[in-house]
């Protein structure tokens, strides 16, 4: 398995990338308990796209299951947001992360991008919560700029 950037592997410079490539591929599970940071939430968060696109090829899950909207820790997006990688929340909401999740205290992507440093990507996250994730986000919201 390579990790020279040939599409089978992450392109990632470095350790991160192989160690995560060896324990996915030694049947590391991608998702963690409902009040726990995935695998993917931890690689948003430091604005990891390469390392996105990797655990998102293998799985991984953009949203959590059953949480009528409300979870108890940050989500991948969420995570973006707050970081100010706008690059990684498009990378996400492209994927199909769900704008409209608020954290238990109430708050989107967008208000916690506004709270935090993310402030550059509120209106691009105020558009996915009006529009949508996925193809919708992409044909509305995902305009070069």
């Amino acid at each position: 398995a390579g990790l020279s950037g040939n599409g089978s592997g992450p392109s990632a410079n470095g350790t991160h990338a192989k160690a995560a490539q060896m324990l996915v591929e030694a049947g590391a599970t991608l998702e963690n308990e409902p009040h726990h940071y995935t695998p993917l939430a931890y690689a948003a968060y430091q604005g990891r796209d390469d390392m996105i696109r990797y655990l998102l090829a293998r799985g991984a899950r953009v949203n959590p299951d059953g949480n009528n909207g409300y979870v108890y820790v940050n989500t991948p997006l969420m995570m973006a947001a707050m970081q100010g990688h706008t690059s990684t929340a498009v990378l996400l909401l492209r994927a199909g992360a769900d704008p409209r999740v608020r954290i238990v205290d109430g708050h989107t992507a967008a208000e916690l991008a506004a709270k935090h440093q993310g402030q550059s990507m509120v209106s691009l996250l105020k558009c996915a919560e009006s529009s949508g994730s996925g193809e919708v986000f992409r044909r509305r919201c995902d305009n070069p700029r």
